[in-house]
């Protein structure tokens, strides 16, 4: 289990550092290959007691909507599933050790552009509004609210991309069934060992710049490789 998390890290860091890159590319596809070629070694071998499931905690910076919505987003990608703590930025992942990994990795990558993303756009937004400032508070109305529907709608165009990825990389690969039946053992898993309530639903503002910038969030970084304990 060690050796395969070790080659998909080691690939990773190597797209990471050529992003942009041809090298970076090819990196990439290559960790996500091996992804999939592991899960089609594992379901060839009966008597493999390497792939048990666990759960991981781990907290987030902050307890905000977005934060949790995205770190779903990536656990879904990755064959997990996730669940939060409410009133806290504590979550809980799980999944196979592998997937595990990855997911952590692709949350990582994901939330540090939108970040970025979302810190650029909220300059531009704040130059253009900033004749509607209250000075009685030294805020702009609907500052938080606009930051919030960037990011969110950001997050539901990346779930889109990622949703492409999984199919393009899956049928390329001929493991699509294989790749669903392993998704679907882990919910049974998952939900077998965990009680979990009915998720609430929240509004945002949609924002067509944020869907966009989630569409062309640059998701190599977070086709393999891993980080434990605290998270951005």
């Amino acid at each position: 289990m060690e050796a395969i998390v070790d080659k998909i890290k080691k690939l990773m860091r190597l797209a990471e550092n050529q992003q942009g890159l041809p090298e970076g590319e090819l990196a990439a596809q290559m960790a996500a290959k091996l992804q999939v070629e592991h899960a089609v070694e594992v379901s060839l071998d009966d008597d493999n007691q390497s792939e048990s499931f666990e759960d991981r905690k781990v907290s987030l910076k902050g307890a905000t909507t977005w934060r949790r919505s995205l770190f779903n987003v990536c656990a879904l990608h990755c064959a997990c599933r996730a669940i939060y703590y409410p009133g806290t930025a504590k979550m809980l992942i799980f999944g196979r050790a592998v997937d595990i990994e990855i997911a952590l990795y692709l949350y990582e990558s994901c939330h540090s552009q939108l970040t970025r993303e979302a810190d650029d756009y909220m300059v531009e937004w704040r130059f253009d509004n900033e004749y509607m400032r209250d000075y009685s508070t030294n805020r702009i109305p609907g500052d938080k609210r606009t930051r919030n529907g960037f990011l969110r709608s950001a997050i539901s165009g990346l779930n889109g991309k990622l949703e492409g990825i999984r199919k393009q990389v899956h049928k390329a690969a001929d493991a699509t069934q294989i790749m669903v039946v392993r998704s679907h053992q882990t919910k049974e898993a998952f939900e077998a060992a965990h009680k979990t309530g009915k998720g609430r639903n929240t509004r945002y503002q949609y924002n067509q710049a944020g869907y966009t910038a989630g569409r062309n969030l640059n998701v190599n970084p977070g086709l393999g490789g891993g980080n434990k304990g605290k998270l951005r």
